[in-house]
């Protein structure tokens, strides 16, 4: 069984940075959180990079422009009919 280490803000309770270890023991992917900023009210890192540690020079990098929090979503919009359009 692999485990995950993670580094949280003590003052924020950010989730920072993120460390998968697999079942031997050894790092294989990196998750680092950046550029803090107010996010629908809320603290949170706007950028966050995937680094898959067997692959140098590969990573997947999400940015967050604008957040809305406690938005209701109809119950439909959870069907298998919807998945397909949604994408």
């Amino acid at each position: 069984m692999g485990k995950v280490l993670l580094w949280i803000d003590q003052q924020d309770y950010m989730q920072l940075r993120t460390e998968f270890i697999d079942e031997d023991n050894i790092k294989i992917q990196v998750m680092q959180c950046t550029e803090v900023k107010k996010l629908g009210g809320r603290m949170l890192p706007c950028v966050m990079e995937m680094i898959p540690l067997d692959k140098p020079g590969h990573k997947t990098i999400m940015r967050y422009e604008s957040l809305l929090f406690n938005q209701p979503i109809a119950d439909d919009f959870f069907t298998t009919q919807n998945i397909k359009k949604v994408q």
